[in-house]
């Protein structure tokens, strides 16, 4: 599945200068219809544009290929469990400048206001800012504890995975599209073949042209 290709405007622009993430629009999110709205905000401030994306049923396996470093933690068996075995929309994303932190700065952080995906977006958002207003009525002071305690809830249930360098990007477009499912995109965006060879160690040319 493919979500709108981007202008010519667009595209040659970013061809100039071409870096590429990937992300995706998690389980949670997709089925209460966020996807469109968060491939908006993506692509709002004229610096990035989702290439292609795909619409897949996760498997226990990518799940796994998605979140390595994640495996020992006490959460993870949890959040693997709530996407394994559902949909999720996959993305790869061209821009310029560094695709990796602009994507971490647009996902934001669980006590973010509604300016980025994770803010706007967050199961816990409401009942988290209605928290803080009521310690901001009686002076109290939300405790770190209690931050760190429901950011650990919104971890297992945000609507946007991003990668932040260039090699985990690149790992995790490997995990999710196939060699033809990336053909069409590297067709316009030749920078894509170079980057995944680059950042895998590995000669995708050949089978991607």
């Amino acid at each position: 599945m493919h979500v709108r290709a981007p202008s010519s405007e667009i595209t040659h622009g970013i061809a100039s200068t071409q870096d590429f993430g990937f992300a995706m629009v998690r389980p949670d999110g997709f089925a209460r219809g966020y996807a469109e709205q968060i491939v908006d905000m993506l692509e709002a401030a004229g610096q990035l544009t989702v290439i292609t994306s795909k619409v897949s049923v996760l498997l226990d396996e990518q799940v796994d290929g998605l979140y390595p470093s994640q495996h020992d933690m006490p959460y993870y068996p949890s959040m693997k469990g709530s996407m394994v075995g559902k949909a999720a929309m996959s993305l790869v994303i061209a821009g310029r400048g560094d695709v990796g932190a602009q994507l971490k700065a647009l996902k934001g952080k669980p006590f973010d206001d509604d300016s980025t995906i994770r803010g706007r977006f967050s199961a816990r958002h409401d009942l988290l800012f209605d928290r803080q207003e009521v310690f901001a009525r009686t002076g109290l002071v939300m405790s770190r504890r209690f931050q760190r305690g429901v950011a650990a809830v919104i971890k297992r249930d945000d609507r946007i995975h991003s990668d932040e360098t260039p090699a985990e990007a690149a790992h995790s477009i490997r995990v999710m599209f196939t060699d033809d499912e990336l053909t069409e995109a590297a067709s316009r965006f030749p920078g894509l073949v170079t980057f995944l060879s680059q950042h895998l160690r590995i000669s995708c040319a050949r089978s991607m042209q």
